[in-house]
């Protein structure tokens, strides 16, 4: 059956298939919306079903889809804003993770340490080997533009040989569908596969193949597409006791989706950790979709463009308008080549070959209201802030950046929280799985750490400019202290010195290997004051002696038989 859009099948029998209209459902209701924002700012990314309800790709096949846009401006905010994510929060060229432990002492032992740090390179490894960074840069253009993106993370079981361990596969807008579950968090992936019934045959067999499939192949047809939807979501049949992969916490079920027998899947199984990673750039109330810049700033990209092509058309009237001629050039034809000569009948009550109207655009007037809305589309992308992070300065620090941009960054700060907590969480957790799916990858743990909770701390530089603010309001307090201690020496008491360095280290992201614990700093301290204590002393009992001697050089009376010294040992 061959369904208009906007129509569902809500009298599919199998789950899934239902599951799946209801998720269309929802999903098209965001349509329109995509639909601009694609044709406006990222015409080559984006897939939509047709009516036919095969997935069109027009973005692949050559045609000119960016007609619509004049000024490229929105283009080049969506690319730096892409760009300064992914050099602001997950750069290839720095450390942008570390793995942390609750108890922040136990952290500071050796082995402890030294495993922490080690599985941190292991990690980064990991990422630099295979296509995780370029994965994540499209999934930043899908949160700039759509509001939403989504990548899964699998295995890589493809080319051993490289030892890439995972790869990564981004989705546009239109491949997928989501659902959520607890917490109105996305936790199911509906995706729209288009495959050849080859590939459909190379990679599930023949045996469950519809026989529309079937019949393609019988045919010779072997290159024609149909619509595979693979399923990702919590598994209902999951048994932690069960090492079969389809009772696996999360299931992965392959069907054709214009199947007649709804409950004939082509494959079947399962992943300890949800593959998905699906961000949001900001979400309102329940939604299951997020917003994005690019929403915000459509209706000035729309009118950018808008005015563009006004502009064009004046400057187009000005330099080459519509002319007025005497009915006796109809004969002869006129021309507007340079150089060019028009006959023109004297007797003629129309004299000469003229513009119709002419007009003088105000061209300055015109540049300065286009820079104002391209002023307003650039502050939608942080085009500024991420300026500030990919520009020349490459040595940048995270300090300099938050002094330059504090206002930006508190702006920013709900959408880096979600991007951890829905993007990179997840998918350096689902890396760890894959990892430790694999014997011998991941080192064994020191013994001081077993049972206890592994979290990441970030510290690229976006992170750490974000707690660097927090660090501004730690330099006021040492300064109000400082400042009032000399008057009142007292107040340093109030100051904890320790819990105040480990946190302002933390904050401006120093390493932590170069701060000593607080048992080490006491012992510091206490061997300090004993060296003190030790320095007194000696010098007291310097001071007593030199005493002494001055005493014994000093004669009282008689200077040859009597001094100071004898006469206070006398007691006299």
């Amino acid at each position: 059956m061959v369904m208009k859009k906007g129509e569902f099948d809500t009298n599919a029998t199998s789950p899934y298939k239902r599951r799946y209209k209801q998720l269309q459902r929802e999903w098209e209701d965001w349509r329109p919306h995509y639909k601009y924002l694609q044709d406006y700012l990222m015409p080559r990314q984006g897939v939509w079903l047709e009516e036919n309800n095969h997935v069109s790709n027009k973005q692949d096949d050559g045609d000119r889809i960016n007609q619509k846009i004049i000024n490229s401006e929105g283009g080049f905010a969506v690319r730096t804003l892409a760009s300064g994510f992914q050099s602001g929060m997950t750069s290839p060229a720095r450390p942008w993770l570390r793995f942390v432990l609750p108890d922040k002492d136990l952290m500071q032992f050796g082995p402890v340490k030294e495993w922490l740090y080690r599985l941190q390179q292991l990690v980064l490894e990991v990422y630099s080997k295979c296509n995780f960074y370029q994965g994540m840069h499209s999934l930043y253009e899908e949160m700039a533009v759509f509001g939403t993106g989504a990548m899964s993370i699998f295995k890589d079981t493809r080319q051993p040989e490289e030892n890439t361990i995972i790869y990564c596969r981004p989705y546009t807008c239109g491949e997928y569908y989501l659902g959520q579950g607890k917490y109105f968090m996305p936790n199911s992936l509906y995706l729209t596969i288009p495959m050849t019934a080859y590939q459909m045959a190379t990679e599930f067999g023949t045996d469950n193949l519809s026989e529309k499939v079937k019949h393609a192949l019988k045919a010779a047809n072997p290159d024609k597409m149909f619509n595979v939807i693979h399923v990702i979501q919590p598994n209902d049949s999951f048994d932690d006791g069960n090492d079969i992969s389809r009772f696996k916490r999360y299931e992965s079920t392959y069907y054709e989706l214009s199947a007649d027998d709804p409950d004939v899947f082509l494959r079947q199984s399962g992943f300890n950790s949800n593959p998905a990673i699906t961000p949001r750039w900001d979400v309102r109330a329940v939604s299951t979709y997020g917003r994005s810049p690019g929403m915000m700033a459509l209706g000035d990209v729309r009118q950018l463009q808008k005015m563009e092509e006004k502009k064009l058309k004046g400057l187009d009237k000005m330099i080459d308008p519509p002319m007025n001629a005497p009915a006796s050039m109809k004969r002869h034809g006129a021309t507007i080549v340079p150089g060019g000569v028009n006959w023109i009948d004297t007797t003629e009550r129309q004299q000469a070959f003229t513009p119709s109207y002419q007009i003088q655009p105000d061209f300055n007037a015109i540049a300065f209201e286009e820079q104002r809305v391209e002023e307003r589309i650039r502050r939608a992308f942080y085009t500024d802030l991420f300026l500030s992070i990919t520009g020349q300065d490459k040595d940048m620090t995270a300090k300099e950046v938050a002094v330059r941009q504090e206002e930006k960054l508190i702006m920013l700060g709900p959408t880096l929280q979600r991007t951890k907590d829905e993007a990179l969480t997840p998918a350096i957790f689902r890396t760890l799985a894959i990892l430790n799916d694999i014997p011998g990858m991941i080192p064994e743990p020191p013994q001081e750490m077993l049972g206890m909770e592994l979290d990441v701390d970030y510290i690229s530089i976006l992170a750490q400019a974000q707690k660097i603010i927090n660090a501004s309001n730690m330099d006021a307090t040492v300064a109000f202290v400082g400042n009032l201690a000399q008057l009142k020496p007292e107040a340093l008491d109030k100051l904890n010195a320790y819990d105040l360095v480990d946190e302002y280290v933390e904050a401006v992201g120093a390493p932590p290997t170069a701060i000593n614990t607080n048992e080490e700093a006491q012992e510091i301290a206490d061997a300090r004051a004993q060296q003190m204590a030790l320095n007194n002393a000696q010098a007291q009992a310097g001071a007593a002696a030199e005493t002494a001697k001055t005493m014994s050089d000093t004669p009282v009376n008689n200077p040859e038989t009597e001094n100071l010294l004898d006469r206070m040992l006398q007691g006299v």
